[in-house]
Protein backbone atom coordinates (compact mmCIF):
# COMPACT_ATOMS: atom_id res chain seq x y z
CA UNK A 1 0.00 0.00 0.00
CA UNK A 2 1.19 3.39 -1.21
CA UNK A 3 -0.14 6.37 0.87
CA UNK A 4 -0.03 9.99 -0.31
CA UNK A 5 -0.98 12.84 1.53
CA UNK A 6 -1.84 15.41 -1.22
CA UNK A 7 -0.89 19.32 -0.47
CA UNK A 8 1.60 18.28 2.38
CA UNK A 9 4.60 20.49 2.36
CA UNK A 10 7.05 17.44 3.09
CA UNK A 11 5.81 15.78 -0.21
CA UNK A 12 8.81 15.56 -2.38
CA UNK A 13 6.87 14.57 -5.60
CA UNK A 14 8.15 12.04 -8.31
CA UNK A 15 11.13 9.77 -7.75
CA UNK A 16 12.51 8.68 -4.02
CA UNK A 17 9.89 9.88 -0.99
CA UNK A 18 7.46 10.56 -3.72
CA UNK A 19 4.68 8.64 -2.09
CA UNK A 20 4.60 9.42 2.17
CA UNK A 21 3.56 5.78 3.43
CA UNK A 22 4.80 2.77 1.98
CA UNK A 23 3.32 -0.52 3.86
CA UNK A 24 4.36 -4.47 3.11
CA UNK A 25 2.87 -7.86 3.79
CA UNK A 26 4.28 -11.16 3.83
CA UNK A 27 7.71 -9.55 4.27
CA UNK A 28 8.49 -13.28 4.61
CA UNK A 29 12.08 -11.75 7.06
CA UNK A 30 13.07 -12.73 10.13
CA UNK A 31 14.31 -9.53 11.65
CA UNK A 32 13.82 -6.01 10.70
CA UNK A 33 12.76 -5.17 7.03
CA UNK A 34 15.64 -3.67 5.33
CA UNK A 35 15.69 0.48 5.43
CA UNK A 36 14.48 1.52 1.54
CA UNK A 37 16.21 4.41 -0.12
CA UNK A 38 14.19 7.55 0.84
CA UNK A 39 12.54 5.72 3.08
CA UNK A 40 14.56 5.31 6.37
CA UNK A 41 12.04 5.66 9.25
CA UNK A 42 11.08 1.75 9.20
CA UNK A 43 9.09 -0.29 11.51
CA UNK A 44 8.28 -4.44 11.36
CA UNK A 45 6.29 -7.19 12.93
CA UNK A 46 7.94 -9.81 11.41
CA UNK A 47 6.66 -13.78 12.65
CA UNK A 48 9.47 -16.39 14.78
CA UNK A 49 9.47 -18.61 11.65
CA UNK A 50 9.53 -15.59 9.61
CA UNK A 51 6.45 -16.78 7.26
CA UNK A 52 4.18 -13.83 6.51
CA UNK A 53 5.14 -10.64 8.78
CA UNK A 54 4.19 -7.07 8.04
CA UNK A 55 6.54 -3.31 7.33
CA UNK A 56 5.84 0.34 7.05
CA UNK A 57 8.35 2.91 5.89
CA UNK A 58 7.58 6.42 5.87
CA UNK A 59 9.03 9.02 3.45
CA UNK A 60 12.46 11.13 4.85
CA UNK A 61 11.37 13.64 3.77
CA UNK A 62 8.06 14.08 5.14
CA UNK A 63 8.37 16.24 8.28
CA UNK A 64 5.98 14.46 10.83
CA UNK A 65 6.38 12.29 13.91
CA UNK A 66 6.15 8.34 13.08
CA UNK A 67 5.85 6.18 15.93
CA UNK A 68 5.01 2.20 17.01
CA UNK A 69 1.70 2.15 18.48
CA UNK A 70 0.74 -0.97 19.00
CA UNK A 71 2.56 -4.53 17.44
CA UNK A 72 1.54 -8.14 17.48
CA UNK A 73 4.18 -10.04 15.04
CA UNK A 74 2.60 -13.56 15.58
CA UNK A 75 -0.84 -12.19 14.41
CA UNK A 76 0.54 -10.07 11.55
CA UNK A 77 -0.56 -6.59 13.31
CA UNK A 78 1.44 -3.64 13.25
CA UNK A 79 -0.07 -0.19 14.14
CA UNK A 80 1.63 3.17 13.44
CA UNK A 81 0.92 6.75 14.79
CA UNK A 82 1.62 9.26 12.68
CA UNK A 83 1.42 12.83 14.43
CA UNK A 84 1.96 16.40 13.20
CA UNK A 85 0.63 16.15 9.32
CA UNK A 86 -0.42 19.44 8.50
CA UNK A 87 -3.82 19.42 7.25
CA UNK A 88 -5.24 16.72 8.87
CA UNK A 89 -7.44 17.36 11.69
CA UNK A 90 -5.72 14.55 14.22
CA UNK A 91 -3.26 12.15 14.46
CA UNK A 92 -3.38 9.19 11.72
CA UNK A 93 -3.28 5.67 13.41
CA UNK A 94 -2.72 3.09 10.48
CA UNK A 95 -3.01 -0.63 11.27
CA UNK A 96 -1.21 -2.95 8.79
CA UNK A 97 -2.34 -6.43 8.63
CA UNK A 98 -1.91 -9.31 7.37
CA UNK A 99 -4.53 -12.35 7.86
CA UNK A 100 -3.60 -15.90 6.54
CA UNK A 101 -5.81 -17.33 4.74
CA UNK A 102 -5.43 -20.67 6.18
CA UNK A 103 -6.84 -19.33 9.73
CA UNK A 104 -8.87 -21.64 11.72
CA UNK A 105 -12.82 -20.07 12.88
CA UNK A 106 -11.63 -19.96 16.57
CA UNK A 107 -8.59 -18.39 15.56
CA UNK A 108 -10.54 -16.31 12.50
CA UNK A 109 -13.08 -14.91 15.21
CA UNK A 110 -10.18 -14.48 17.81
CA UNK A 111 -8.37 -11.88 15.40
CA UNK A 112 -10.62 -9.77 14.38
CA UNK A 113 -12.12 -9.44 18.27
CA UNK A 114 -8.64 -7.84 18.92
CA UNK A 115 -8.57 -6.02 16.32
CA UNK A 116 -11.92 -4.33 16.37
CA UNK A 117 -10.90 -3.56 20.47
CA UNK A 118 -7.99 -1.91 19.06
CA UNK A 119 -9.90 -0.04 16.52
CA UNK A 120 -11.85 1.57 19.11
CA UNK A 121 -8.59 2.38 21.59
CA UNK A 122 -7.49 3.73 18.16
CA UNK A 123 -10.36 6.17 17.10
CA UNK A 124 -10.61 7.70 20.57
CA UNK A 125 -7.21 8.99 19.52
CA UNK A 126 -7.53 10.02 16.00
CA UNK A 127 -7.98 9.00 12.48
CA UNK A 128 -7.92 5.49 11.88
CA UNK A 129 -7.27 3.44 8.83
CA UNK A 130 -6.68 -0.98 8.80
CA UNK A 131 -4.49 -1.80 5.36
CA UNK A 132 -3.54 -5.43 4.08
CA UNK A 133 -3.75 -8.72 3.26
CA UNK A 134 -6.83 -9.81 4.58
CA UNK A 135 -7.57 -12.86 1.88
CA UNK A 136 -11.07 -12.02 2.33
CA UNK A 137 -13.47 -12.15 0.14
CA UNK A 138 -16.54 -9.45 0.93
CA UNK A 139 -18.06 -9.13 -3.06
CA UNK A 140 -20.74 -6.10 -2.28
CA UNK A 141 -22.05 -7.61 0.96
CA UNK A 142 -22.87 -4.47 2.86
CA UNK A 143 -20.38 -3.28 5.23
CA UNK A 144 -22.57 -0.76 7.00
CA UNK A 145 -26.40 0.66 6.93
CA UNK A 146 -28.55 1.82 4.21
CA UNK A 147 -29.37 5.06 5.72
CA UNK A 148 -25.92 5.93 5.74
CA UNK A 149 -24.47 9.06 3.55
CA UNK A 150 -21.57 6.87 2.10
CA UNK A 151 -21.18 6.33 -1.66
CA UNK A 152 -22.11 2.46 -2.56
CA UNK A 153 -19.31 -0.15 -2.95
CA UNK A 154 -19.23 -2.27 -6.34
CA UNK A 155 -16.53 -5.24 -6.90
CA UNK A 156 -15.06 -6.89 -9.72
CA UNK A 157 -15.38 -9.76 -7.77
CA UNK A 158 -18.55 -11.26 -7.28
CA UNK A 159 -17.27 -14.58 -5.76
CA UNK A 160 -19.24 -15.71 -2.80
CA UNK A 161 -17.73 -14.36 0.54
CA UNK A 162 -15.55 -16.47 2.40
CA UNK A 163 -15.27 -16.85 6.39
CA UNK A 164 -12.44 -13.68 6.26
CA UNK A 165 -14.84 -11.60 4.25
CA UNK A 166 -17.03 -12.26 6.76
CA UNK A 167 -15.70 -11.54 9.76
CA UNK A 168 -14.10 -8.30 7.70
CA UNK A 169 -17.60 -7.53 7.37
CA UNK A 170 -18.49 -7.61 11.45
CA UNK A 171 -15.23 -5.49 11.68
CA UNK A 172 -16.51 -2.73 9.61
CA UNK A 173 -20.31 -3.30 11.71
CA UNK A 174 -18.65 -3.15 15.11
CA UNK A 175 -16.39 -0.34 14.26
CA UNK A 176 -17.90 1.85 11.74
CA UNK A 177 -14.86 1.61 9.43
CA UNK A 178 -15.51 1.33 6.15
CA UNK A 179 -14.12 -0.53 2.75
CA UNK A 180 -12.27 1.99 0.63
CA UNK A 181 -12.18 -1.05 -2.39
CA UNK A 182 -15.03 -0.44 -4.63
CA UNK A 183 -16.28 3.04 -3.04
CA UNK A 184 -13.56 5.73 -3.85
CA UNK A 185 -12.69 7.35 -7.14
CA UNK A 186 -10.45 4.82 -9.35
CA UNK A 187 -11.67 2.04 -7.97
CA UNK A 188 -15.15 1.58 -9.13
CA UNK A 189 -16.33 -1.13 -9.60
CA UNK A 190 -13.29 -2.37 -7.01
CA UNK A 191 -10.31 -3.83 -8.98
CA UNK A 192 -8.81 -7.69 -8.43
CA UNK A 193 -6.02 -7.32 -5.94
CA UNK A 194 -4.80 -11.33 -6.57
CA UNK A 195 -4.17 -12.34 -9.95
CA UNK A 196 -2.60 -15.56 -9.19
CA UNK A 197 -0.37 -17.16 -10.37
CA UNK A 198 -1.43 -17.57 -14.40
CA UNK A 199 -1.94 -13.15 -14.07
CA UNK A 200 -6.08 -13.71 -14.74
CA UNK A 201 -7.34 -13.89 -11.11
CA UNK A 202 -10.24 -11.67 -9.99
CA UNK A 203 -10.25 -11.59 -6.22
CA UNK A 204 -10.58 -8.79 -4.17
CA UNK A 205 -8.63 -9.74 -1.23
CA UNK A 206 -6.50 -6.75 0.30
CA UNK A 207 -8.15 -3.97 1.73
CA UNK A 208 -7.97 -0.38 2.98
CA UNK A 209 -10.60 0.44 5.71
CA UNK A 210 -11.34 3.76 6.80
CA UNK A 211 -12.86 5.22 9.75
CA UNK A 212 -15.73 7.91 9.21
CA UNK A 213 -14.01 10.75 9.57
CA UNK A 214 -10.87 10.09 7.47
CA UNK A 215 -13.36 8.40 4.68
CA UNK A 216 -14.39 12.26 3.50
CA UNK A 217 -10.70 13.06 3.14
CA UNK A 218 -9.64 9.73 0.86
CA UNK A 219 -9.68 11.28 -2.97
CA UNK A 220 -8.75 8.10 -4.58
CA UNK A 221 -7.95 4.58 -4.50
CA UNK A 222 -5.83 3.15 -7.55
CA UNK A 223 -4.83 -0.70 -7.73
CA UNK A 224 -1.61 -1.64 -10.03
CA UNK A 225 -2.97 -3.74 -12.75
CA UNK A 226 -0.39 -6.24 -12.67
CA UNK A 227 1.26 -7.35 -9.71
CA UNK A 228 4.66 -6.78 -7.88
CA UNK A 229 7.62 -8.54 -9.47
CA UNK A 230 7.77 -11.72 -8.31
CA UNK A 231 4.64 -11.89 -6.94
CA UNK A 232 0.98 -12.30 -7.44
CA UNK A 233 -0.49 -9.73 -5.77
CA UNK A 234 -1.44 -5.74 -6.70
CA UNK A 235 -0.05 -2.95 -5.10
CA UNK A 236 -2.67 -0.13 -4.22
CA UNK A 237 -2.29 3.30 -3.95
CA UNK A 238 -4.48 5.62 -1.32
CA UNK A 239 -4.62 9.51 -1.61
CA UNK A 240 -5.88 11.34 0.98
CA UNK A 241 -6.61 15.48 0.76
CA UNK A 242 -5.16 17.95 3.51
CA UNK A 243 -6.70 20.77 4.13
Amino acid sequence: MLLELLGDAGTAGDGAGAFDLAAFTETWVRGDAPPLPGYERGYSAPRRDGRGGVAAHLADNQRCRFLEWKRRPEDGVLWLRISGVVGLPADLLVAVCYLPPDCRRARLTEWIDTLISEVAEAMAVGLVMVVGDLNARTAEMPDGTADEAVPPRRSADTARPNAHGREVLRLCHATGLRIGNGRLPGDQPAQPTRKGQGGDGTAVIDYCLLCPRLLPLARSLTVSPAPTAGGDHCAFRLDIALH
